[in-house]
């Protein structure tokens, strides 16, 4: 038909349609549709519906345009509009949690709630530079299995989103364009100056363009001096726009490198001393005793009377797998809400969680109403790990009863998840309703110290001791804030000496040495041999002692006895090179390992062997600086054949360079320099190794001159992990 007749049909069949109804139109990259129609056509649309009057528009585009922000348009004003602004680490773990839920991926989602599944978020977050698409892209191809290995989503994940960006360049204007395939090709920071020439435009046109392509939010501009650098705001944007095979080589080099080190800075003290109460599950008998007592009645069978017995003469005796039997038996011939509540807290107790949380469901059918079958549940899910489940029922608790033991549940399942800032909001809820809970404030603590909120912590904890002085935990959260904060910490660490609590003191004893008080952690260290004397992580933390105490046959024979213990050979190996390594040159002192070493040497206690490689280092040039680093490298690299093959030989080094990123570079930086320099070409066909110590040699050259340009030649996502 003729165009106008063909639209004046199509408005009249969507009038038809429509009547009665409102129309949505859904609209993505609005700025291409209004170019398509140009100004008569969106004059029409206009007209159109403000005749109708039943039009609902939800659209998007990359950025505002002037047919939208011109006040003589006809779209102006129009829209309602809202920025979609980047996301921090804890709103993508939670989109990607909600994504995997919504898509039946209930294994990722309790992932994402572990340490390494949050690991693996931060991850995500840092090379997408908090890109929404790029979350709810990705968390179309995750799973599980992928989120661990993480390089093979990503690469799905450029050929999902190159089409994406490459139509944001289409709608760029040519100048602009130019210099955003430049900023793509260079793939580090660079001065307008510089863009100018290649692009072949003048100072003032690059400056011009590139201050709307800032606008726009496709480019960053960092001042140094009199000197403007400019770069892509988004990592993922230069790596899909790049066509070359280079892109791939060192893209997935890159993702695997954000394993380890993300991996490793993850927090680690959550476990052990750091857990800021006891056993998972405990009975709490003054709950159930009134509860029990709120439900007698009279008229009772013989039977059941003699179950009830039977039933207090177990929980008198501690004796929770009896309890859990006879409560099973009390749910079947009597059924009240307490025998429901005993059976699932008595085997949560006996951590039988799946029986538990069979039981909770069976409760909840019963009681669908009662607060507390479900506050139960939720005790029995995070038992099994199965957060995203605890998290929604005791939420369902708190609805049907807004009480403080429910948030302080609540609290406890978002410590296990990781997520230590929403955890200390609920607890600091329940400390302000109750002032004297010791567990609210226990956990509270915690959370703190973890979300590194140091200064508060050690508020908390003076509070937490204040109530109750024999609480070892606080002394232990209380230490490790005061260390945090550049405080002394014995007077904290030395209350624990008071106490049975073996783990406690060797966290402590190597929270101090670490800060340089090895008198201190010797004591601490005598009082953890009382307790446990055989303790492999105490011959550990004695070896490394010695080592910086320089008791270098102390540690050797601390060592050998490690390497006597069954399954150990290699890690007293390893602690036997340490203290080999602070007295003669790295490649000597690791002369004592095997001829070679396997990939399945370190698969068992993979973190500890790890740890103790990276420590190799560390002491060698801590006490020589890296006059010997080239050739023990070089004696790893033969000693450790395999390593390549699953990127170990990157995770050791990505280790050293956090190593000397927190403790400094020990020895002449010029040395560094000519030593890295070196160690690069010795390793230079291993590309796992390429990065981190392309970042250890560009944070020599900062250490070494202060100056910034140095940090600059390196890409965007890489410079931000060393300026953190």
């Amino acid at each position: 038909k003729d165009p106008a007749e063909a639209e004046a049909m199509a408005i009249g069949l969507l009038r038809q349609c429509a009547r009665g109804k409102t129309l949505l139109l859904f609209c993505e990259n609005l700025v291409d549709l209004f170019h398509g129609l140009d100004d008569e056509g969106q004059k029409r649309w206009r007209a159109t519906i403000q005749e109708d009057g039943n039009w609902a528009i939800v659209a998007s585009t990359p950025s505002l345009f002037a047919a939208l922000s011109l006040q003589e348009n006809p779209f102006y004003g129009f829209f309602t509009i809202r920025t979609l602004e980047s996301i921090d680490v804890d709103t993508g773990l939670e989109l990607l949690t909600r994504k995997a839920l919504h898509d039946g991926k209930s294994e990722l989602a309790a992932f994402l709630c572990t340490p390494v599944g949050r690991a693996r978020a931060r991850a995500v977050h840092h090379l997408s530079a908090g890109n929404c698409r790029a979350h709810v892209v990705l968390s179309d191809v995750l799973d599980k299995e992928s989120l661990e290995d993480l390089v093979g989503p990503f690469m799905r994940l450029v050929d999902d989103l190159t089409p994406y960006y490459q139509d944001r360049m289409r709608q760029l204007p040519p100048a602009q364009r130019r210099i955003v395939e430049y900023l793509c090709l260079n793939g580090r920071a660079t001065t307008i100056k510089d863009i100018a020439v290649p692009c072949l435009m003048s100072h003032q046109t690059a400056a011009k363009q590139i201050g709307a392509l800032e606008a726009a939010g496709l480019v960053s501009r960092i001042r140094f001096g009199r000197n403007t650098f400019c770069e892509l705001s988004e990592p993922l944007m230069r790596i899909c726009i790049e066509v070359n095979d280079n892109r791939t080589r060192n893209f997935r080099l890159f993702v695997e490198f954000l394993r380890h080190w993300f991996s490793a800075r993850e927090p680690v003290r959550r476990a052990g001393t750091f857990r800021h109460h006891e056993p998972a599950a405990y009975l709490d008998r003054v709950h159930v005793r009134e509860a029990a007592g709120r439900s007698l009645s009279d008229g009772r069978a013989p039977a059941v009377d003699a179950l009830d017995g039977k039933a207090e003469q177990y929980l008198d005796a501690d004796d929770c797998q009896g309890l859990a039997e006879i409560q099973e038996d009390l749910v079947r011939e009597r059924g009240d809400v307490i025998d429901y509540m005993r059976w699932v807290r008595a085997l949560v107790e006996q951590e039988e969680a799946s029986s538990a949380i069979a039981a909770g469901r069976q409760a909840i059918a019963a009681y669908p109403d009662d607060a507390s079958v479900h506050h139960e549940l939720a005790c029995a899910y995070l038992l099994d790990h199965r957060f995203i489940e605890a998290l929604a029922t005791v939420d369902q608790a708190l609805n049907l009863d807004d009480n403080l033991q429910a948030h302080l549940l609540r609290g406890d399942i978002l410590f296990d998840m990781g997520d230590y800032d929403r955890a200390a909001a609920e607890l600091r809820h329940v400390v302000s309703r109750e002032p004297t809970s010791v567990s609210a404030y226990c956990a509270l603590a915690s959370s703190l110290l973890l979300s590194g909120r140091w200064a508060e912590t050690v508020k908390v904890t003076g509070r937490l001791i204040d109530i109750d002085p024999d609480h070892r935990h606080a002394y232990s959260v209380r230490g490790e804030a005061l260390l945090r904060l550049g405080r002394p910490a014995t007077e904290a660490f030395d209350q624990l000496l008071r106490f049975d609590d073996h783990a406690a003191l060797l966290v402590a004893a190597s929270r101090i040495r670490e800060a340089g008080d090895c008198v201190s952690a010797r004591r601490y260290l005598s009082r953890a041999a009382e307790l446990e004397p055989g303790d492999l992580g105490l011959w550990v933390e004695r070896a490394r002692l010695e080592i910086d105490e320089g008791a270098l046959d102390a540690a050797i024979e601390c060592a050998c006895r490690i390497e006597a213990l069954p399954g150990r050979a290699l890690l007293g190996g390893l602690l036997r090179a340490q203290a080999a390594a602070a007295r003669q040159p790295l490649d000597l002192a690791l002369d004592g390992l095997r001829t070679t070493l396997g990939p399945r040497d370190f698969e068992d206690d993979a973190g500890l062997h790890l740890d103790a490689t990276v420590a190799i280092l560390s002491v060698s040039t801590r006490t020589f600086g890296p006059r010997y680093l080239l050739q023990g490298l070089a004696k790893l690299r033969d000693l450790l054949p395999h390593w390549s093959d699953r990127s170990l030989a990157g995770a050791v080094l990505t280790g050293f360079l956090e190593e000397n990123l927190e403790h400094g570079f020990a020895g002449s930086l010029a040395d560094w320099e000519s030593a890295l320099q070196d160690v690069a070409g010795v390793l230079a066909d291993l590309p796992d190794c390429h990065i981190p110590l392309t970042m250890l040699q560009a944070a020599v050259r900062y250490a070494r001159t202060g100056d910034h340009r140095d940090l600059l030649a390196l890409p965007l996502e890489q410079r931000q992990l060393l300026e953190e």
